[in-house]
């Protein structure tokens, strides 16, 4: 995946795109990497994370159809400590352990089942 963004990274800039917009759901997970390789390649790219607004707009719309969650965590972000989310397996792995925390956080519960 690396070696693929990377290449995709210089071939937007041949392209002279100059504004990359991420618009979809596990986008995000590569933004850094993004960055990091346009800030390596020394790129005229801006990245656009549509994300937050996508999220943002989703909660609106189920707040008008009363199909809000009732919680206690109010904000959309990475702050899960009033509600953990929980994951389950199927067996255990530290690597997935890593990376589920890794992307959504630290207060991460993961359920392994033998």
């Amino acid at each position: 995946t690396a070696q693929r963004l990377r290449q995709l990274v210089q071939d937007f800039a041949q392209a002279n795109i100059d504004y990359l917009v991420l618009g979809c759901t596990h986008y995000p997970f590569f933004k850094a990497f993004l960055l990091h390789e346009i800030a390596i390649q020394q790129l005229d790219i801006q990245v656009v994370d549509s994300g937050q607004a996508i999220a943002t707009r989703v909660k609106d719309l189920l707040s008008k159809q009363n199909l809000l969650a009732h919680t206690e965590c109010s904000k959309i972000d990475r702050d899960y400590t009033a509600n953990p989310l929980l994951f389950y397996a199927s067996k255990y792995d530290d690597k997935l352990g890593k990376l589920v925390k890794n992307l959504l956080g630290t207060q991460i519960h993961i359920q392994y089942n033998s």
